[in-house]
Parts: C-alpha cells; structure tokens; sequence
C-alpha cells in the first residue's frame, strides 16, 4: 500500500541511539552499530496487522465510493434519455419544454452527488491520512525503545539509522567503519511476541 511508502522520511533523524558510555570510557573506541529502521517498521508484525486492518478499510471505502458513482452515473444517464426524447419532432414545445426541465433537474442531482463525492473522498482520506500516522508513530516509538535497550545490554555507544535521508532524498549515513548491522536480530526481537499465522485451508 502507498501509505506505507514514505516511512524512512517520517524518522527525522539518524541517529536513534547514543549513550554515555564513550565518556565514561575515554581512550576506547566508539562501539557502533546500524540499523535499517525503514526495514524494521515495515516488517514489524504490528504493521503488518496495522496494515491489514487498513486494507479492509480502504475496501469499504472504495465499496461506499462505488455505490456513490454507480447513482451519479444513473442519474446522469436519465439526464441524457430524457434530453434525447425531448428532442424528437413528435414532441410539442410545452412537453419538450416540460422534458428538458426534468432533465436539468436530473443533471442538477448528478452534479450535487458529485460535488458530495469528491468532499466526502477528501474527508475520509484526510482522517485516513491522520489514522495511519498515529498508528505508525506508535510503531516507530515501540521499536526504537527495544533499539535503545538492546544497545545498552550490548554496550553501543551510538545506533544509526541507514535507512534515513536528508531533505535532499540522500542517504545520512553513507558509510561507517566498523558499524555492525544490528537488524537482521532486532528482527527477531520486535517480532517475538508476533501471533502465529493461521494456515490457510
């Protein structure tokens, strides 16, 4: 889905974790890892749940959408049967006249309904919007505290997210020596409480 797209932008910043260990330890290099926080999120369980509650979601919304269009798209095409019989010769003026008003009057429901949709689609895909930010700043908050806690249990003085970009769509964190990737076991930690998957039938 879309929405999840443009996490890595919605990070802020680089660096997630630093501590006070390089003080109190001077003379000692830093001990550094990396984490692809882009990664971490999208494939945290979490999401993943988040996500398909969203999914089913966005389907009653294009479902109530396409009831709207199916009575717009009926309205409309009375409009035009009855400006089409109006037309005919056999038609005198004060019931053409009369067919053509209904007709307007059709046309004028039509283009209410539509005006309607396209508030009502704005709407709900604002509070969408919205609803999916909480959700993934929830996301975001639980991960980087099981980050920082599995870097003070592994002594890191410092974790930087690889997958953060600058304003400019360029990769913060380019290279470091000697960083170890520590995502691939943040993996397993954030997905440890994960509810087993139902094999389908």
């Amino acid at each position: 889905m879309k929405f999840f797209q443009p996490i890595a932008a919605l990070l802020g910043a680089a660096m997630i974790c630093s501590t006070a260990l390089a003080q109190e330890a001077e003379g000692k290099p830093d001990k550094i890892a990396s984490v692809n926080m882009q990664r971490l999120v999208s494939s945290f369980y979490k999401t993943k749940l988040t996500r398909d509650s969203f999914k089913q979601y966005e389907d009653r919304l294009k479902d109530a959408d396409k009831k709207k269009v199916e009575e717009i798209t009926a309205l409309n095409e009375e409009a035009q049967a009855l400006r089409k019989s109006g037309e005919g010769s056999s038609v005198n003026a004060e019931k053409r006249s009369q067919i053509f008003r209904e007709a307007s009057i059709k046309k004028q429901q039509a283009d209410n309904l539509q005006k309607g949709r396209v508030a009502w689609a704005r709407q709900k895909q604002a509070a969408f919007n919205d609803k999916i930010n909480t959700e993934l700043a929830k996301h975001r908050k639980e991960i980087i505290a099981i980050i920082q806690e599995v870097a003070k249990a592994e002594g890191y003085d410092f974790v930087f997210n690889r997958s953060g970009a600058s304003g400019a769509g360029i990769p913060i964190l380019s290279y470091s020596k000697d960083a170890t990737d520590i995502t691939g076991n943040l993996l397993e930690r954030i997905n440890k409480d994960a509810p087993e998957e139902k094999e389908e039938e």
